[in-house]
């Protein structure tokens, strides 16, 4: 059974896609990216250095990512919940 994000870690994700959505991301691109591994600080490092959004996101995650392949955050880096 999955377990129940606290009240912490919601304002931790929240705060996690607002901070790609400063980045350039859309809303719903933020929002998958701030359940990922990926750190924040390198891909502002990437974005505001001219690669494209796209392109950091393959780099970051490890994985042939595709704008618009629904399966693209089956990679092994997203954060998995726990599991009791």
């Amino acid at each position: 059974m999955a377990k129940v994000a606290s009240r912490h870690d919601e304002e931790v994700l929240n705060w996690r896609k607002d901070q790609f959505e400063r980045q350039g991301f859309d809303d719903v691109m933020a929002a998958l990216l701030a359940h990922t591994a990926i750190d924040l600080r390198t891909m502002e490092e990437y974005v505001s250095n001219g690669c494209p959004h796209e392109t950091a996101v393959r780099i970051l995650m490890g994985t042939d990512f595709h704008g618009d392949d629904p399966n693209w955050t089956e990679s092994p880096r997203i954060l998995e919940e726990d599991e009791d």
